[in-house]
Parts: C-alpha cells; structure tokens; sequence
C-alpha cells in the first residue's frame, strides 16, 4: 500500500515548469479560471516509490456539471523535477496536455506559496464569492414516484415539508404624510394634481362638465371636440 504523503512533502519549486511541454494561451487561461472559482474538488498525494510522488485529483467538470468530475493523475519525479507521466479523464487530457492537469499543478503552487503543510479543506460557501455557475454543494437526485411526498400546502409540520410556491407582495407601500408633502411640492409634474385639494385641483370645462386637468377624460372629450369642429 502507497504510503499517504502530505503537501510539505511536494518539492517547494513545484510549478508549471515540472510540466513536460509548453501550456497553449488557452489552456491558461482555463487553468487560471479554474482555480480562481476552485473547480479543484480533492487533491491526494502518495509515495510511488524511490523519488517519485503520486498525485491524483478530482476536477469539476465547466460543463456537463451534473456528471462526475475528472479524474487526474501525475507522476512526480523529484529528481529531475519532472512530470514522469500525466493523464486526465477528458478528451483532451490522454495525452496529459489539458487545462485539468495544469489546473492540478497550479492549484498545488499556489498552496506552496502560501505555506499550507496540508491539502486544505474545501472552505464554507460563506467564505467564497457567488457559486451560481459553479459545480459545487449537493444535486437534485431522481427518486421513485413511491417516495415522493405529496400534500397540501397547510401542512407544513411535516418532518419533510413540501415544495410549495410562496408569493409576497410587496406592491402595497404604506404613504407617509411626508410622501404627500414632497408630491404637493412638485411643479409642472402630472401626479401633483393627484394630491391637491379638489378645490384647488386646475379643472377644463367639457361637454361632460368639469375635469379634472390631466386626466384621461378631459384629453378624449378635447379629441372628440376638435375632430367635430374638423
């Protein structure tokens, strides 16, 4: 059995420079992506034999995000400080050139560089910026029809409550008598008229008698009037 090693364990100048080719723009740039929205799920770390290190990982997949993660392998020489061999479970890693194994390596030098002894635990969802887009937390999994729970909305005591649809309105605000104010005080506005007094309210004689200025009967009965006088 491989004897469980730990990160202080890693050569300290492990980078990208362990990698036996030269990344492509693209392969960074997903690479930088990836660690920066820690798509790195699990990092494990053995003894594979004289001067060489086993590193097997998990990825988050950036698509397909329901399926399980890649797998990556990598095979340390501390000799010659060395990438022996890489693989990845995408298509693109067999040949172990894919962002996934650079992602790995990057994620490990940044633990390096930051004095971690240990692979870190995956941190609270509090400590993290939004994961909307990301593969993280547990999924909705398919059950049989005979175990889902189906019952009236009311009955929310149940040990398992309900999914049910909840709606808050939110339309109704309360106005204050400094709400009425500030309106009152508004010039050449077509709601100051809604809270003047009706005495005071600027009002236009129409075939139907006084309307109040601005409101929709007064505009119609003027249409009405001037296409009659056309």
């Amino acid at each position: 059995m491989a004897d469980i090693l730990q990160l202080q364990d890693v050569p300290d100048d492990f980078s990208a420079s362990y990698l036996v080719y030269l990344p492509t723009l693209r392969q960074k740039q997903r690479a930088t992506a990836f660690v920066k929205d820690s798509y790195v799920k699990s990092v494990s770390i053995f003894r594979a034999g004289n001067e060489r290190i086993a590193i097997k990982s998990n990825v988050y997949r950036s698509q397909r995000k329901s399926e399980d993660p890649h797998t990556i392998n990598l095979d340390v020489n501390e000799t010659t400080r060395k990438l022996e061999d890489a693989h990845c479970s995408c298509k693109a890693g067999i040949s172990g050139k894919c962002a996934h194994v650079l992602t790995v390596v990057m994620m490990i030098e940044q633990w390096k560089i930051l004095g971690y002894k240990a692979v870190p635990s995956q941190p609270s969802s509090t400590s993290l910026p939004q994961q909307w887009d990301k593969p993280r937390g547990p999924k909705i999994k398919a059950e049989p029809v005979s175990q889902m729970i189906i019952s009236r909305p009311m009955n929310l005591t149940r040990k398992r409550k309900p999914v049910i649809a909840t709606f808050i309105d939110n339309r109704n605000i309360e106005v204050c008598d400094e709400d009425i104010i500030h309106l009152k005080q508004l010039k050449l506005s077509p709601i100051s008229y809604l809270v003047e007094e009706l005495g005071s309210s600027t009002t236009l004689d129409t075939l139907v008698g006084p309307q109040l200025l601005g409101s929709p009967l007064s505009y119609h009965v003027r249409v009405v009037v001037i296409l009659i006088g056309l």
